[in-house]
């Protein structure tokens, strides 16, 4: 049985003899830790390059929505006049329905100088 401590001390000596070599000897594979920072500078880089863009786009944006704004205050400007247009023409043309014939030719004869509507012709003056 001894010989069996014996044996079995020896292996377990040598196992943890090898194992200190190799964890204290062994070379550190340490470039994989290198290439890793370097890659995460590149991307620290890159985000700032993309916050600096950011920035720009949302400078733009800003100025695209005055725009937008502004062109709406516009719109709303130009859809007033043109309603006030709508209005004053339909009032117009209420009033021209109400006239009586004398009064249509009277407007139309006041309205292009000319005398159309009492029978004369204007391609057969000589």
């Amino acid at each position: 049985m001894s010989f069996k401590k014996n044996i079995f001390s020896i292996l377990s000596l040598v196992i943890v003899i090898s194992l200190s070599c190799w964890l204290f000897f062994s070379p550190e594979d340490t470039s994989y830790v290198e290439d890793y920072n370097n890659k995460i500078e590149v991307l620290k880089l890159k985000i700032d390059s993309l916050h600096s863009i950011n920035g720009g786009l949302i400078v733009k944006i800003d100025t695209l929505n005055q725009e937008i704004s502004k062109l709406d205050s516009q719109i709303g400007l130009k859809d007033s006049k043109i309603n006030t247009l709508k209005n004053t023409i339909n009032e117009k043309v209420t009033a021209v329905d109400t006239f009586s014939n004398s009064e249509l030719e009277m407007f139309f004869a006041n309205r292009y100088n000319k005398d159309i509507f009492r029978g004369t012709d204007s391609t057969s003056h000589n």
